[in-house]
This record gives C-alpha cells, sequence and structure tokens, in this order.
C-alpha cells in the first residue's frame, strides 16, 4: 500500500495558525514530498509535529534522509502499537516514548556526521541520544513511504522545518503582555502517570495553552520529594524554557496533576511548597524579598516586569475527575460574577487563636475588613473579631488565620459558588498534601469542600510575609488572575505559603451597588476618590453615624450613586439633604411641582411637614391663597388649612399634627373665584415608627 499526501484545512494542530498542515492518507495512492540541499549537511536537525491518535495500528516511515551516495541513510518510524518514535540508523535507532492521552507530538531529530552521534527530541525534550557512524545527508523526504504491513490510519502533520541548529518546539506568540494570557504560562506534567497526561490535555483544550507550553517531565509520582529531586526538577523546568526560546515569554509555571507539590529540604521542619520555590531561579532557599510588592495596586504587570520572579500555580487532587473539577469551578466563576443574592458572602476571621500575634500584623487587616476596602468587593461580609465561625455554609470568600484546624462540620454544602479560602495562621496544622480528602488542614478541606482555590502555609512562618488582602482582592477587583494578585500582594518569596487552584481564573466579583459620598456642603465640594460608604446591590440603606452628620442648624449633601452590572455609574446620582433639628437628623422638602404625584410628608419634631413648590411666584400665576385639604378614609374632603402668598413667594409649608387615622392630604390653590386641584397628595400615618432612624438610600429613593 502506498499512501497519498493531502492538505485538509482540518490537519493543522489547535492555536497554531496557517496553511503549512498536511495529511498522509493510506488508503490512497502514491505521494511524497523531496528536499534536496545544495550541499551535504553534515549537521541536521529535522523537526515534525504529528498527530498520532488517529493512526490505528501497526508501524510507518513518516521520514527519512538519503546520504550523498543516495543510499537510504536514516528513517523516522511511527509505531501505533507500543506507543513511541523510533529514530532507525543502519543498525542504530534511538526510541522515544509517546506519553498517553496527547494527541499531537513534536518530534525533532538531531543528526551530526561531523562527531557520529544522533539524538531523538520529543516534546522539547531529549529522550534519546547515543554515538553512531552517520553519512552526511543530502536529500530528506517526507511522506509515509515506508508503511510496514497491517498499518491503518491517517496521520496528520505540520511545521515541518530543516536546519543546522536546534528549532525546538513551535512557538505561538503571546496575545497579551499580562499573564493573564495563557501563552505566558508552561504547564509540568508528568509523562509518566497517565492521569497527568490526560490533565495536561484537558487543561491545554479549556485554556489555549499551545502544546510548546506542554512541558512533560519524568518525575516521580510522590507529592513529596527530597532535595535532590527537586534540584532536578528546577533545572529540567529551566533547560526546557531555554532549549524552546520560551524564557522570555514564559512568566508562570503551573505544576499540575500527579507532578510532586513539596520538597523536604534541610532544616524545615515540614516540607515546603515547590511552587514557592520556583518563584525564582534562585537555587538557594533562603526568602528574598518581592520586587513586585507594593503598598498599593497600580499598573497590572506585564512580561518586562517578571525579570527574575516568577508567577507559579498548583493543580492537584486525588483523582484525575477531582483535578478537572478544579477547572471547572474557574470556568463557572469566571463565566458568571457572584452575587450576594446567590448566597455569596465575605467571611472574615480576624482574631488569630496565638497570643503572639501582636496588632502591627492584625491591624492592617482589621482596616482592611472593617473599612472601604472590603466594601469594594461588593459582596454582604460577616466579621468575625471575637468567638471563632463554626461553620460557612454560604460564603464565597473566607479570609482568617485561625491557629486550628477547621471543625469536622465547618464546611456544609454551599448554598452558593464557593471561590476562595485563605487562611493564613503560622500554627496551623500543616498543610502538605492536596491529594488527600480526609487530611484536617485548612487547604484540603477547603478544596474538597468546593472551593475553586485555597491558601495556607505548610509550616510556621514569620507574619512579616503575610500577604495583604487589601493587595491581593483588589486586584482580582481590577480582573487580574489569582496567579497575578497571589504574587504582588506577597511581601517576600520562597516562603511555606502556597495557593492551589487554577492560576489562569480571575475573580469576577460583583459591580453593581451604590457608592455614598458626602457630607458636603455644597455638591460641588463632594469628594469623589473618597466614598463615605460602598454598599453592595442587597443594601437598601445606610445609617448615618454622628460623625457622619452636618452639626446643629446646618444643612449637609450627600449624594448616592448607583452602579450597574458592569459597573458603570448610573447618569442618576441622587442628591440628598440632610440637616439637624433638636439632635435628629432628618430631611428638608424636596420641590414638588404641579404635575409630580406623591409628594414627600417628613416627620420633624413630632409634626407632618407638607411642602409644594411652584417654577414662579404664586402672585405671579394670579394665586391669591393656598389651601391644605384633607381627607380621612371615605369622608368628604374637608380644608385644614389656608395661607395667603406674599410677595416673591414660590414655595408653601404646612405644619399638622398627626392625625388619629391615615389621612390623605392635598394642596391646592385659588385663583379668584377657580379652585385648582394639583394632582399631588400625600397619606399621613397616624404616627412614626418611634426610634427609626434615617438612612441616605431612603432620602434618595
Amino acid at each position: 500500500m502506498t499512501p497519498m499526501l493531502s492538505q485538509p484545512a482540518d490537519a493543522g494542530p489547535p492555536g497554531l495558525p496557517g496553511k503549512t498542515a498536511m495529511r498522509v492518507d493510506t488508503a490512497l495512492g502514491a505521494g511524497a514530498v523531496l528536499h534536496a540541499f545544495d550541499t551535504d549537511q553534515p549537521v541536521l536537525h529535522a523537526r515534525w509535529l504529528f498527530r498520532t491518535d488517529t493512526a490505528g495500528a501497526g508501524s510507518i516511515a513518516i521520514a527519512g534522509g538519503i546520504d550523498p551516495a543516495g543510499l537510504s541513510g536514516w528513517q523516522l518510524w511511527l509505531d501505533t502499537d507500543p506507543r513511541q518514535v523510533r529514530l532507525g540508523m543502519g543498525g542504530a535507532q534511538l526510541v522515544a516514548e509517546l506519553p498517553d492521552a496527547l494527541a499531537w507530538h513534536c518530534v525533532e531529530v538531531r543528526l551530526d556526521a561531523a562527531d557520529h552521534t544522533a539524538g531523538l527530541h520529543l516534546n522539547g525534550v531529549e529522550r534519546d541520544a547515543q554515538a553512531t557512524p552517520l553519512s552526511p545527508t543530502r536529500y530528506v523526504w517526507l511522506g509515509a513511504a515506508f508503511p510496514a504491513d497491517g498499518f491503518v490510519g491517517t496521520i496528520d502533520f505540520d511545521r515541518w522545518a530543516l536546519s543546522t541548529q536546534p528549532i525546538g518546539v513551535p512557538l505561538a506568540k503571546p496575545t497579551a503582555d499580562h499573564a493573564g494570557d495563557p501563552r505566558r504560562w508552561l504547564a509540568v506534567y508528568n509523562r509518566t502517570d497517565a492521569d497527568s497526561c490526560a490533565w495536561a490535555d484537558t487543561y491545554r483544550h479549556r485554556r489555549g495553552l499551545p502544546y510548546a507550553n506542554l512541558c512533560g517531565l519524568d518525575l516521580p509520582t510522590s507529592e513529596t520529594i527530597g532535595a535532590a529531586s527537586f534540584e532536578a526538577m528546577r533545572q529540567q523546568i529551566n533547560a526546557y524554557l531555554d532549549d524552546n526560546r520560551l524564557r522570555g515569554q514564559v512568566v508562570g509555571v503551573l505544576l499540575g496533576l500527579n507532578v510532586p507539590g513539596y520538597a523536604d529540604l534541610a532544616g524545615q521542619d515540614t516540607p515546603t511548597p515547590i511552587a514557592s520555590y520556583l518563584h525564582t531561579d534562585d537555587p538557594h532557599g533562603l526568602p528574598v524579598v518581592n520586587p513586585l510588592y507594593r503598598g498599593t495596586i497600580t499598573q497590572r504587570p506585564t512580561a518586562p516586569d517578571f525579570a527574575g520572579v516568577r508567577l507559579t500555580g498548583r493543580i492537584d487532587a486525588a483523582s484525575l475527575a477531582d483535578a478537572v473539577a478544579m477547572i471547572d469551578r474557574a470556568d463557572a466563576l469566571t463565566a458568571d460574577p457572584l452575587a450576594h443574592d446567590q448566597g455569596a458572602d465575605l467571611l472574615i476571621d480576624l482574631n488569630p487563636d496565638n497570643p503572639d500575634v501582636g496588632p502591627v500584623y492584625t491591624q492592617p487587616v482589621a482596616d482592611w475588613a472593617n473599612g472601604i476596602g472590603s466594601a469594594r468587593l461588593r459582596l454582604p461580609k460577616v466579621v468575625y473579631d471575637g468567638a471563632a465561625p463554626t461553620a460557612a455554609s454560604n460564603d464565597a470568600v473566607l479570609w482568617g488565620w485561625r491557629d486550628a484546624a477547621p471543625p469536622a462540620d465547618f464546611f456544609g454544602p454551599p448554598a452558593g459558588r464557593r471561590a476562595a479560602c485563605l487562611q493564613f495562621a503560622p500554627g496551623a496544622e500543616p498543610a502538605v498534601t492536596a491529594r488527600d480528602p480526609l487530611a484536617a488542614d485548612w487547604l484540603s478541606r477547603a478544596l474538597y469542600a468546593g472551593y475553586a482555590y485555597a491558601a495556607a502555609p505548610s509550616r510556621a512562618y514569620s507574619l512579616s510575609a503575610l500577604p495583604l488582602p487589601h493587595l491581593f482582592f483588589e486586584a482580582l477587583r481590577q480582573g487580574w488572575t489569582v496567579a497575578e494578585a497571589w504574587l504582588v500582594a506577597k511581601p517576600f518569596l520562597r516562603d511555606a505559603l502556597q495557593i492551589v487552584g487554577d492560576p489562569l481564573m480571575p475573580v469576577p466579583f460583583p459591580k453593581s451597588g451604590y457608592d455614598v459620598f458626602g457630607p458636603a456642603p455644597r455638591l460641588d465640594a463632594i469628594d469623589f476618590e473618597s466614598p463615605l460608604a460602598v454598599l453592595h446591590a442587597g443594601e437598601r440603606g445606610l445609617p448615618l453615624a454622628p460623625s457622619d452628620l452636618p452639626d446643629e442648624h446646618s444643612q449637609a449633601r450627600y449624594l448616592v450613586r448607583r452602579f450597574d452590572e458592569q459597573g458603570r455609574p448610573d447618569h442618576a446620582s441622587a442628591s440628598v439633604l440632610v440637616s439637624i433639628a433638636g439632635g435628629t437628623p432628618f430631611r428638608p422638602a424636596p420641590p414638588a411641582w404641579p404635575t409630580e404625584e406623591g409628594w414627600p410628608a417628613l416627620q420633624r419634631g413630632g409634626k407632618s411637614i407638607l411642602s409644594a413648590h411652584w417654577p414662579a411666584s404664586l402672585r405671579s400665576l394670579g394665586v391669591g391663597s393656598v389651601q391644605l385639604e384633607s381627607q380621612a378614609g371615605t369622608e368628604p374632603p374637608a380644608t385644614a388649612n389656608s395661607t395667603t402668598p406674599q410677595a416673591g413667594q414660590r414655595a408653601v409649608s404646612f405644619s399638622i399634627d398627626h392625625p388619629t387615622q391615615p389621612t390623605r392630604y392635598r394642596i391646592t390653590a385659588v385663583q379668584g373665584d377657580a379652585v385648582i386641584n394639583t394632582p399631588w397628595s400625600a397619606v399621613v400615618a397616624p404616627a412614626a415608627a418611634p426610634g427609626r432612624a434615617l438612612t441616605v438610600l431612603e432620602a434618595s429613593s
């Protein structure tokens, strides 16, 4: 059977645009491509991308070289049954095993006739090499010229390249400078583990990582490794970045399923998270100052800002299904913002059990928790500053530092989606696994309770390394990914702290709600950079504290600005005027024009105040008197009060005692013998509810 070479549109790998893909179909006629060099090539590198999951059975030679004498010098074979590629050179051969679950593979052969050595690279890593007699290459053929008996199926291939220098995996250039671009991440998987390979292909598909950004290494499957194994792993990651020209492009490293997550290093009581140590290339284990740490969140870091520093992440679990579930949770959170009416709360535990923790660490967190910072997340919040919380059934985000492990029934079934659980107690149960659903530490308990990501220390650490919540959550609020927010909030690198979950996940907090500004003597004096309060969409009022109110016998302006679901300020911001009389705040009557209905009746000093305004003076309108009519129940209207307008007067107010039953009041204007009934009226209840506080949002509604 002689195969046919074709070029269908669907033969190329995902994420690599172009029209260079080809397909070898063994069920059709003859076809091949032959490339001739101008001179003999003593050193040759040849690279292809192959799709192997469509090859059904048997072996097929998919490329080969011919020496100057016209003899076959080498052949590259695909063996589907043992799942390997094989470089044959006369009597010698090199072999590389194909990882399970990956559809496409990058194969590069190195043939050096000058020093008689050959190498076989698979997916960016050299898998086999040996010294062997070689002749220079004069021709290279591409096509299935030599299918073995019994071979069936098709093979797609792309990115064929020939060079005298190492070529490496085909790169997909980033589309953005910041680390939210998947092409700026390297996902490390364990090619000796089938589930890890399957996870890598799933993550690539779901997040859009190019194949070049999947780094398969032969690693132990144990979660904790020794110092020597960790150093070898670190060197392999760096070598992959250097050999495949990814050093300047990749700014983040993600450790995948069944990749070791902890290193048992000398001088540490418990294992240290490997992701923490991979923040830099420094082989030493000392903490270093984080150059990206700032007191406030400003500009999002871009690739040049990460010189010498890496983002890191980890997705690991007891099974492939649990690891994929983390990706599912990230997708769900990314697609739909958290919302207070879906059971999303912010739970903050301020009181560490450790009495040695001083206010120098607790006060900044308390200031954020009780101030505007946490309110900007626009979630209902519960702040514990005494007894420990006993349960977290409706939470979206939990931040705290309790030394004790969570109670057995702490994480009940969530009423809403769970985004993050971050517990930083320096003396808590060490978090040294992400694969054990029954582990007692905060990290494991949170991950298996359904959180999209969780953070906890693996051992005691200095609280000077505590990530600051105002930096972490402000970065998330601005749309950064979890990994970016985590890094810029850490004062130091290389510590016992870790975060597990999809590092490319943003957390879209709700944007709708209200900002309240004031008090100010005039609207033009309001500072729009410093709101008095930030409220979520479910908060319908803001009680005014004495410090928020104007002085006795003066007035102050408040402005309520509404934000919609996209975080855009509503153009119809409401202005509220508040006064003090007898130590009680009240709202002066706003204008009520003749076309308004339901004008307000205000309560002041045990009486109801009914006011109306006209666009011009009453005398200029020919009004001789203004009357207040009352109507109790079904009784006919009766005149309750009357006044004669003075020169220039445009407003009238009537003060009445509270009626004994609900009574409707209407203001009418009298012009000579004509009575003008206006459409505005108000119902006054028998008495105002005693002790009821005025709220700004009520005043604006």
